[in-house]
C-alpha cells in the first residue's frame, strides 16, 4: 500500500507498507508516517544550492539501491547505460555498503527460478564498497566467459530483489551526526545526464527538511539532488540497524530492503519546478 497525505499543495508526505504476510502488513503505520511528514512540511522555504550531509529515508534510499542494482546488469554495462564498465573488483561505494541481489529472499519478488529456469540464489553485487559481479543471464555470461548469476529476465539480465545490508547506527544517531544538512524522504524523476559516467539528478518530493544539530529546523522546497551515482554511494557514512521493504510504482519498481542512510557532501542544486 502506498499512501500520500497532503496538508497543502506544497506540504505532503508519503508512506508505504510492503509485506508477504498479513501479520507484517501495516497500512496504519504507512498512513501515520505520510501524515507526520506532511504536517512537518508546512510552509517550506526555497532551498540553497551547495554540498550537504544528507539523511536518506528508506523510500528515497530504496531508489538509489534500485539504480545501483539496475546499472549492474551486464546488458546495461554492455550497451553503455552504466557507470560500472570495467569496474568489477574496484571500489564503487564506501566500505559501509554491501548490496545483495536475492530473488529467493522473502520479498514481493520472491521466486525459485529466473526466466531461463535457472534456480535463483543470493549474491553480492557490491561488498564492502567493491563491485563483485555484473548480473548475467546465460547469453551475457557466455560472452563474458563466466557463469550466469540466474538473473535472466524476459529480454535482459535484471535484479529481482535488492538488499542493502543494514549498519550499526540507530535512526536518531544518523540525525545527530548532521550539524547542518538535509533529510530527504522521497524522490521522483531520476534522470541521467550521462549513463557512462553516472552523472544524474533527481527531484526530492514530499517532505524535504533542513537539519541543524540533529534536529528538524524547517521545511525546504525547489531543490534537486545533482551528483554522480558512484560519488553518492562512496559518500555513505552510516546505515541504520533496521530496514524496510520498499517498492512503489514511481521510483522503486524492484523490491528493495532499505535502511536509513547518512551520506556526506552530496550535491544540491535549485529545481526549476
Amino acid at each position: 500500500m502506498s499512501i500520500r497525505a497532503l496538508v497543502s499543495l506544497e506540504s505532503s508526505g508519503h508512506g508505504i507498507s510492503c509485506a508477504t504476510k498479513a501479520s507484517a502488513f501495516n497500512p496504519e503505520k504507512a498512513g501515520h508516517k505520510a501524515g507526520r511528514i506532511a504536517a512537518l512540511a508546512k510552509n517550506p522555504k526555497g532551498g540553497t544550492p551547495g554540498k550537504y550531509d544528507i539523511v536518506f529515508d528508506p523510500l528515497i534510499f530504496g531508489s538509489l539501491i534500485d539504480q545501483a542494482g539496475g546499472r549492474a546488469s551486464a546488458y546495461a554495462v554492455e550497451t553503455g547505460f552504466s557507470p560500472y564498465l570495467k569496474k568489477v573488483g574496484k571500489k564503487v561505494a564506501s566500505s559501509a555498503v554491501t548490496i545483495y541481489e536475492d530473488g529467493s529472499a522473502d520479498t514481493l519478488a520472491r521466486r525459485r527460478f529466473d526466466a531461463e529456469g535457472v534456480p535463483v540464489k543470493r549474491k553480492a553485487i557490491i561488498q564492502k564498497g567493491i563491485l563483485k559481479t555484473y548480473l548475467h543471464n546465460t547469453s551475457t555470461a557466455r560472452k563474458a566467459k563466466t557463469k550466469t548469476t540466474a538473473n535472466a529476465g524476459l529480454i535482459a539480465p535484471e535484479p529481482f530483489a535488492l538488499i542493502c545490508q543494514p549498519g550499526d547506527w540507530t535512526r536518531d544517531e544518523l540525525f545527530e551526526e548532521v550539524k547542518d544538512g538535509l533529510w530527504l524522504t522521497n524522490t521522483w524523476y531520476t534522470r541521467y545526464q550521462s549513463y557512462v559516467t553516472g552523472d544524474f539528478s533527481t527531484i526530492p518530493r514530499d517532505g524535504i527538511f533542513r537539519i541543524k544539530n540533529g534536529e528538524v529546523a524547517g521545511a525546504v522546497k525547489d531543490i534537486r539532488l545533482t551528483d554522480n551515482l558512484i560519488n553518492v554511494w562512496s559518500s555513505v557514512k552510516g546505515l541504520s540497524k533496521s530496514s524496510e521493504q520498499v517498492t512503489w510504482w514511481g521510483e522503486v519498481e524492484v523490491p528493495t530492503m532499505a535502511p536509513y542512510a547518512l551520506a556526506t557532501q552530496v550535491g544540491i542544486t535549485k529545481s526549476a519546478m
